[in-house]
């Protein structure tokens, strides 16, 4: 079991987001991942994550207040030595933020699979 905190303060001066408008924010938050042996050589477990982001200047000179909350949660899976020599990572995960914003929430389904060789 892996439990991470994350604490994040970005101060963007001058930059402009995505949107236009500069992301000036504090984050606050948390990982989590279980993994547990299935198989000889196969792990597989949940993840979950979990932030708060509160944009402190999210419209400099206006009046636009913007916090988000993201959740994500997944499934992760590692085989190793099936391919020797070879760790196979793969996962998937859905992502939901739900933001003050009416044009920032949205859903997102992830996958993905890694080859990692030591050398």
């Amino acid at each position: 079991f892996i439990f991470s905190p994350n604490v994040t303060y970005n101060r963007a001066k001058n930059g402009r987001g995505s949107d236009g408008l500069r992301d000036l924010y504090y984050e606050i938050g948390f990982s989590a991942e279980f993994s547990n042996e299935v198989l000889e050589n196969i792990e597989f477990g949940p993840t979950f994550s979990y932030y708060y982001r509160n944009y402190t200047d999210y419209e400099p000179g206006g009046n636009t207040n913007r916090d988000d909350h993201n959740f994500n949660v997944g499934l992760q899976a590692t085989a190793i030595n099936l391919i020797p020599g070879i760790v196979i990572l793969s996962g998937y995960s859905f992502e939901r933020n739900k933001s003050k914003l009416a044009s920032e929430p949205y859903r997102n389904h992830s996958l993905s699979m890694s080859f990692v060789k030591s050398f």
